[in-house]
């Protein structure tokens, strides 16, 4: 009788190792998995764009464009922007120009509590320019914006950043309805 008292004794530490263990590692993952399933039902719906920018460098441009910006997190937006226009090199004519963005946003104010959010972010971006010079090698973009508060299904943003030149962009964007920017 006594050997199965050691054994339960025994068990009943290890029982409580496990639970401790459980206890310990369970609960944060459990929060974690609740959060991962709140964002993946949490819907994601597209927020689209139009934007015109001008890029001060020693072969200055100016383009137009349109694009897309998904939820990529609470915080982080994804964005890809196809947008034309014309460069200006030192010949002075105007060539054309065709560019391709994608981009990384993070928001400060995610939840639009304030009427204008602030933003930072970075990307790459890869240009074709005519009159002979072709695909240029993509640059790395920095940028910090302010996004306003949305007025009939749209909102204003500016953005002031880095990649090539000084970029200077306006952009509108539709407004989201699931209670972010």
């Amino acid at each position: 009788m006594r050997r199965i008292g050691l054994l339960g004794g025994a068990f009943a530490r290890r029982a409580a190792r496990v639970a401790a263990t459980l206890a310990c590692w369970g609960v944060p993952a459990t929060l974690a998995a609740q959060v991962h399933d709140e964002l993946r039902h949490a819907p994601r719906v597209p927020q689209w764009e139009l934007r015109a920018e001008g890029v001060a460098a020693q072969q200055p441009s100016a383009v137009v464009g349109a694009g897309v910006n998904l939820r990529a997190g609470w915080y982080v937006r994804a964005g890809a922007l196809l947008a034309a226009g014309a460069a200006f090199p030192e010949s002075g004519r105007a060539v054309g120009l065709a560019r391709l963005d994608a981009t990384l946003r993070f928001h400060l104010d995610p939840f639009a509590d304030r009427p204008r959010g602030l933003y930072a972010g970075g990307g790459l971006s890869a240009a074709h320019v005519g009159g002979g010079d072709g695909l240029q090698d993509p640059r790395l973009m920095l940028l910090v914006g302010v996004e306003g508060e949305p007025s009939a299904g749209r909102a204003w943003a500016f953005e002031v950043g880095v990649g090539g030149g000084l970029r200077i962009g306006v952009a509108r964007r539709s407004a989201r309805r699931d209670g972010y920017r």
